[in-house]
């Protein structure tokens, strides 16, 4: 071997022998006062914004032969158990499509739109969702036919 590549694998070796120190192969300690979650269920913790109601997406496109869907949104942890309104409304017509009632849990909440058959592909739809303070917040659906 030249000179050059004993002084780099020693370089090497004593870099690693080096490192060794800095690892850290310890048992971690457990933090003492871990908040659990009894029933397991996933929780929002923060307020990410000031609305009171608001969907996670504000677009959702449904395939031809779907039945229904599930939709998702914030609503404020201050009106955890409150009923909230939601309607789909024709976008042209203003005519009322379906609608129904959901709770705010866990600061957010979850509907399902059944009969989507009744949709058509060359319309475009407004799902509303209302709090009983009055705060709205709207998003778009569509049927793909594509």
């Amino acid at each position: 071997m030249t000179n050059h590549l004993k002084g780099f694998f020693t370089s090497i070796g004593l870099v690693s022998f080096l490192m060794m120190g800095f690892q850290n192969c310890g048992e971690q300690p457990i933090a003492e006062n871990i908040i659990t979650n009894e029933d397991g269920l996933v929780q929002i913790v923060d307020q990410w914004g000031s609305e009171k109601v608001s969907f996670f997406e504000k677009t959702k496109s449904v395939d031809y032969d779907s039945t229904d869907v599930d939709l998702q949104g914030f609503c404020h942890r201050d009106n955890v158990g409150e009923s909230l309104r939601w309607a789909v409304v024709e976008d042209d017509a203003l005519e009322i499509i379906a609608q129904g009632v959901v709770q705010c849990e866990r600061a957010g909440f979850q509907m399902k739109i059944s009969s989507l058959d009744i949709l058509d592909c060359r319309r475009q739809y407004e799902v509303y969702i209302e709090s009983s303070e009055g705060d709205e917040d709207m998003m778009l659906l569509h049927k793909n036919c594509n």
